[in-house]
């Protein structure tokens, strides 16, 4: 699950990539249909960040998430 979560994210096309940063719920949906447990999807992100593989950083999207949110290094 983490090499997936981490292609995904370094993989977004390099003008929609400025600035963008993705909650753990976003993820789920763009790579698991919302199929996978949240906690399991946060779980992999925190553990990429972790080994330095995506940025994390604490915040607040237009869409009222308020939380941790996941980024290229």
């Amino acid at each position: 699950m983490q090499q997936e979560i981490q292609d995904f994210v370094n993989n977004i096309k390099v003008e929609e990539q400025a600035n963008r940063v993705f909650t753990p719920a976003e993820i789920n949906e763009e790579l698991y249909d919302g199929e996978k447990a949240l906690e399991d999807v946060l779980a992999a992100c925190e553990k990429l960040a972790e080994d330095g593989k995506l940025a994390r950083a604490e915040g607040k999207t237009e869409d009222g998430y308020k939380g941790q949110l996941f980024t290229t290094k």
